[in-house]
């Protein structure tokens, strides 16, 4: 169990970087539009817990249409590979980590796509590129 929670927590943090818009708390001036007078510190707590929130109802929203043991089983990779991206300044979308997961997991096929949770267009995708592709090759 403790292991699930880390792994969740690593998967939600991940996220939450990768949606972070540092523009928004430039300076300890702007949190979504509303002017105060905080210090750097106390607004850098306060932005990271409305992102850890933010990721984690987007992780539960995600989780929902997936099937539960296929994102159990490449929940870890999913954080694996945002943060691969995200350290190039280059970032993904929670289904597109997922696809290229469960790639990486799976040996996906037309008959076992779907009961994997991808859709056609990931299916078309995969075929398409074969392996992990570049950012710039998703469509």
């Amino acid at each position: 169990m403790i292991a699930k929670t880390i792994s969740a927590l690593a998967l939600c943090t991940t996220i939450a970087a990768s949606i972070a818009n540092p523009s928004m708390a430039a300076d300890g001036v702007v949190i979504d539009n509303e002017t105060t007078e905080s210090k750097p510190e106390e607004l850098d707590e306060h932005r990271r817990d409305e992102l850890t929130s933010k990721a984690n109802r987007t992780v539960d929203d995600f989780r929902r249409f997936k099937p539960p043991d296929v994102f159990e089983q490449v929940r870890d990779t999913i954080a694996d590979i945002m943060e691969a991206y995200g350290t190039s300044n280059t970032y993904l979308t929670l289904d597109e980590a997922y696809v290229m997961a469960v790639a990486l997991h799976y040996d996906v096929t037309a008959s076992n796509y779907r009961s994997l949770g991808l859709s056609n267009e990931d299916f078309k995708w995969l075929k398409r590129n074969r392996g992990i592709p570049k950012r710039t090759d998703l469509s």
